[in-house]
């Protein structure tokens, strides 16, 4: 047989609301992530700290897309 007991409401000593801006913040950092390619001649490209998705394609580059802005870092050339 099983009971169901009441659940109460508690208060946390010291609580302080966390800001729009840190709340931001912590769900930015539960999406960051690695990723790294190999290009032609052995070069390795790599991303770290991606504060969104990571993508990477060898011989081609790796990316970063995010809420806020993309990244891409192509094998040969320069990134924007």
């Amino acid at each position: 047989m099983f009971i169901m007991k009441e659940l109460k409401k508690i208060k946390i000593a010291n609580y302080t609301p966390l800001s729009d801006e840190q709340m931001k913040e912590i769900k930015g950092m539960a999406m960051r992530s690695n990723c790294s390619a190999i290009c032609d001649g052995g070069d390795d490209l790599e991303i770290t700290d991606c504060n969104g998705n990571c993508i990477a394609i060898d011989n081609v580059g790796v990316g970063c897309y995010g809420p806020t802005a993309i990244l891409f870092k192509p094998c040969h050339g320069t990134g924007y």
